[in-house]
């Protein structure tokens, strides 16, 4: 993985947001310097938990982390990632394989009424 991306990422979130390096550390319990390490792309590990707390307080899309994209950030991208994890959020809880297949059937769906 990219972690200079990545921080650069993590870096245009926390700014989107209005927070500070002090309020993201803050967040994810970790020193000042550890949130500027990931800016700068100076660490090797972002622990899940953390990962988790990045998605949720500043709105990083979870691709990022899995597939090293850098995404915009303009309004309407950050409530599309803000309903995605929501949706990721929620699917999580379902254990029923055939209610799980039943969205996976309407995701596709969609998918394909975009083409």
């Amino acid at each position: 993985m990219n972690y200079k991306t990545l921080g650069e990422t993590i870096h245009k979130f926390r700014i989107a947001k209005g927070l500070s390096l002090d309020d993201l550390a803050e967040a994810c319990q970790v020193n000042r310097s550890t949130v500027f390490r990931w800016e700068k792309g100076n660490t090797r590990r972002i622990s899940y938990g953390n990962m988790m707390i990045l998605i949720d307080k500043i709105g990083i899309p979870p691709e990022s982390f899995i597939l090293n994209e850098e995404p915009s950030i303009g309004l309407h991208e950050r409530e599309v990632s803000d309903i995605r994890f929501k949706i990721r959020k929620t699917i999580s809880d379902i254990d029923d394989k055939d209610s799980l297949e039943t969205i996976l059937n309407i995701i596709r769906a969609i998918k394909k009424q975009k083409k």
